[in-house]
């Protein structure tokens, strides 16, 4: 039996060599991070800027427990989320997308809020 030749179908637009030249790169996938609070850290009630590592992403979002997802801000190359933590066991969580693409989750973080609110704390 003879072997086929293999011969470009002259009626297709691109030869099998262009068309393997015009195919995408695949695209990297972004990586999301909660940098602090560690898991399992011991947070102290008041204010925490909590840190999200999300490089090229163009928004951030962080949600504590069941709550919404809300915006963090954009700092010294960091993604920054201003909490209010209050006394108790929080799960923390995050996730950013660049442009309107679809949004990449960082793991989920457990951490302890414990102390008195920091009002509290204070003399009268």
């Amino acid at each position: 039996m003879a072997k086929k030749a293999n011969i470009p179908n002259p009626k297709s637009r691109r030869s099998p060599a262009r068309a393997a030249e015009a195919a995408p790169a695949p695209k990297a996938r972004l990586e999301v991070s909660i940098d602090f609070p560690q898991e399992g850290d011991v947070v102290r009630p008041g204010h925490y800027a909590a840190r999200v590592c999300a490089a090229g992403a163009g928004q951030v979002q962080f949600r504590v427990g069941e709550g919404p997802w809300l915006d963090c801000r954009e700092s010294v190359g960091y993604h920054w989320y201003d909490w209010a933590p209050e006394s108790g066991p929080v799960r923390l969580s995050a996730r950013a997308r660049v442009g309107k693409g679809r949004w990449a989750a960082a793991p989920e973080r457990a951490c302890v809020v414990v102390g008195p609110p920091e009002s509290a704390e204070r003399p009268a």
